[in-house]
């Protein structure tokens, strides 16, 4: 009877360690729909951007999304209708345009030098 208890232990065990959890939070996801007559699609997502960036800016990856929920009115306009809907929503005029999806990330952060590929590369590299 021992045994059998041990041995369900160690098949519980070995399930638990070999699990991976992701603990990475994800990015603040977007849509654009633009406008059927619309040929400023850049303008919309640049001010979309900048608006984003204002409100994160010094904030951990988890909070971004609480942020931009709490403030989603900073993102409409006189033309675009800003709207959460598990992710951002822009809807510029009818709506019935282009559509535009991506993720928003902030670019303030700092990212690492790429390190050199090879050992060879980095010993004749002369740094």
């Amino acid at each position: 009877m021992k045994k059998r208890y041990i041995a369900c232990f160690l098949v519980f065990w070995v399930c638990i360690c070999t699990i991976h959890i992701s603990g990475q939070s994800q990015p603040v996801a977007f849509e654009i729909r633009y406008d059927s007559k619309t040929k400023e699609t850049y303008q919309v997502k640049k001010n979309m951007m900048n608006t984003f960036e204002d409100l994160v800016s010094g904030l951990h990856e988890d909070d971004q999304n609480t942020m931009v929920i709490y403030n989603i009115e900073r993102f409409s306009d006189k033309n675009i209708k800003a709207e959460w809907k598990g992710k951002l929503v822009l809807t510029q005029g009818d709506g019935k345009g282009i559509v535009l999806r991506g993720d928003l990330i902030n670019q303030a952060y700092c990212i690492e030098k790429v390190q050199p590929r090879s050992f060879l590369q980095k010993l004749f590299s002369g740094k």
